[in-house]
């Protein structure tokens, strides 16, 4: 809303100062106050001074430089919290100030329209009408920064592929908009659109909406989807699989659980109604991806299964081949269980109930082979040195699985 005081001069206006709470939305609203004290013991003091035909002269000059000192706070504020990183997360409570000077006006409305009736002002001196369209226009430009950093956040991975600070950040923010719901409802913004109403004529046609509050979080957990799928594909080597598939658990479970919030789900059950069975395919297919990590142990076990089904094993006096295929196959399951053991040391799953869900299906397809291996072949004489081939049983990797992710 392009409205000024035309009598103020805000071109020379010092750069806005940094910061990062809601302290300098509160003194901004302790500016008001005072404004609006200071103007009512005026207009009862001018009541007494002059007559009616000077009273509103008077109190219209008394009210300029406190109007252009209080027009150009407001702006600065406002430029100060768009130019602020981290609006989602670090800067929050200060994006979240505008709504409480807008929350201002509205308490106030009665006072100050008492006040403009009162005192008999022109429209251009009604500072209400034309300081809120200001911090309104500063939200909704702000909500579109917003959206532009979930987009195109260059943060590096979460430590063990865990669940991504941004992934969390947006689900706090959006339930935190849900508290202002009331106010994002009555923000207006201009949307001017071209039409072409000829060969070469261009017609603009202005309309005024409201803050679509739905829309724009749909946007706005779509856009966090698109940056976590940019970081699966961009930050972590595409041969490792295992992180990836950690990484997407992580995420996609705390979409999940997140989007169980009763007013976020109503909002996506009504918009995306295919987004959660989409969540449910993502986490069943990650977790295949994760379990292929057991693929080079159940390889090497049933090679050694299709080797006895060959060779048919003795019981007895083995062949010297017998003994070295035996030899390598503890050695290649052993080097197995240590390259787990040594990835799950960096790997992160932040959900209680999804770090007991990958321990039990890990368990499923690989303990049961792992006893028939170690049961049909383990009592074989095949080594002088059993400490180096039969270095873990079946009791032991049950013990080290229940030990990942902790």
């Amino acid at each position: 809303m392009n409205v000024h005081f035309d009598f103020l001069d805000v071109e020379h206006a010092p750069p806005p100062v940094s910061f990062t709470d809601n302290r300098e939305t509160n003194n901004y609203k302790f500016l008001l106050d005072a404004f609006i004290i200071l103007l009512l013991r005026d207009l009862d003091l001018l009541f007494y001074v002059f007559e009616n035909e000077y009273k509103t002269m008077v109190l219209s000059k008394l009210m300029e430089l406190p109007l252009t000192y209080i027009l150009e706070e407001g702006q600065q504020l406002c430029e100060a919290i768009k130019q602020l990183p981290g609006k989602i997360d670090t800067g929050k409570l200060a994006f979240f100030g505008l709504f409480s000077i807008k929350n201002w006006f509205h308490k106030s409305e009665s006072t100050l329209t008492k006040f403009y009736q009162e005192s008999d002002v022109s429209s251009r001196y009604q500072f209400s009408g034309i300081l809120l369209p200001i911090f309104e226009q500063s939200i909704i430009e702000c909500f579109h920064l917003i959206l532009y950093e979930v987009k195109n956040d260059s943060s590096a991975l979460s430590e063990g592929g865990g669940v991504h600070p941004l992934t969390i950040h947006v689900f706090d923010f959006i339930e935190d908009l849900f508290d202002y719901e009331p106010m994002i409802s009555t923000i207006q913004f201009t949307n001017i659109e071209e039409q072409k109403i000829a060969t070469d004529t261009i017609s603009l046609s202005i309309n005024k909406s409201i803050f679509n509050l739905n829309e724009y979080i749909v946007n706005l957990i779509q856009s966090l989807r698109m940056n976590i799928s940019h970081k699966l594909k961009t930050l972590i080597p595409d041969h490792d699989k295992t992180l990836q598939a950690i990484f997407l658990l992580n995420n996609i479970n705390y979409f999940f659980k997140r989007l169980e919030h009763p007013s976020l789900l109503a909002i996506i059950e009504k918009n995306e109604p295919n987004l959660r069975s989409d969540l449910r395919n993502i986490i069943k297919i990650s977790v295949k991806m994760y379990l292929k990590c057991y693929t080079p142990m159940i390889t090497n076990i049933q090679q050694m299964f299709d080797y006895d089904d060959l060779h048919h094993l003795s019981d007895l006096q083995l062949r010297e081949h017998d003994r070295e295929q035996l030899k390598t196959s503890f050695s290649m399951v052993n080097a197995a269980i240590d390259t787990l053991r040594q990835q799950h040391l960096e790997y992160t799953v932040d959900d209680v109930l999804l770090r007991d869900q990958l321990r039990t299906q890990s368990k499923r397809i690989i303990l049961d082979k792992f006893q028939i291996f170690y049961t049909k072949f383990a009592h074989k004489h095949f080594t002088h040195n059993p400490d180096k081939y039969l270095r873990y049983n079946p009791s032991m990797l049950d013990n080290i699985i229940d030990a990942f992710f902790e």
